[in-house]
């Protein structure tokens, strides 16, 4: 009987605990459609990679374009809760792509490091949601809501 109690209490304590663990699951981003030389670097690795059409993308990941080149992602895959439009010579990282399901809220951070992006967010969550565009000088972000703009990094002379 002692034992079964020990259980039962364990068990309880257990499914208390679960759902304060991992409640922040990873997002993806898709390549939409693309035009002339792009490329990607998955996290972790350490070359370029030529990018497809359809092409998933995760948390880590950069991408890059050439002259005369653009890509269209969609982030959060089929439900696209924002369009990046990143322009010719540019480079991006996606630094954050996770959403926390108990709270009902994303969190999208896109790091620009040169040439431009245009945003535009859709649907990215509850109020406490955030979608931010970092550069070497700033960051841009919407809470919330929807929104359209456009973050440029010029070269800074030396």
């Amino acid at each position: 009987m002692r034992t079964l109690k020990i259980m039962l209490v364990i068990g309880i304590i257990a499914v208390i605990a679960i759902p304060a663990f991992g409640v922040e699951v990873k997002r993806t981003a898709s390549l939409a459609s693309m035009k002339g030389d792009v490329e990607v670097m998955a996290g972790g690795e350490k070359s370029w990679a030529s990018a497809t059409a359809m092409m998933v993308l995760n948390e880590g990941d950069t991408v890059r374009t050439g002259k005369g080149s653009w890509a269209l992602l969609n982030i959060n895959g089929n439900a696209q809760s924002a369009t990046a439009e990143l322009k010719e010579n540019s480079q991006m990282l996606l630094l954050e792509l996770a959403k926390d399901d108990d709270k009902m809220t994303r969190s999208t951070m896109l790091d620009l490091s040169a040439g431009e992006v245009m945003v535009k967010t859709k649907n990215i969550g509850g109020e406490k949601s955030k979608f931010e565009v970092k550069t070497p000088t700033s960051v841009i972000a919407v809470q919330g809501g929807s929104a359209s703009f456009s973050v440029n990094v010029e070269k800074i002379a030396d």
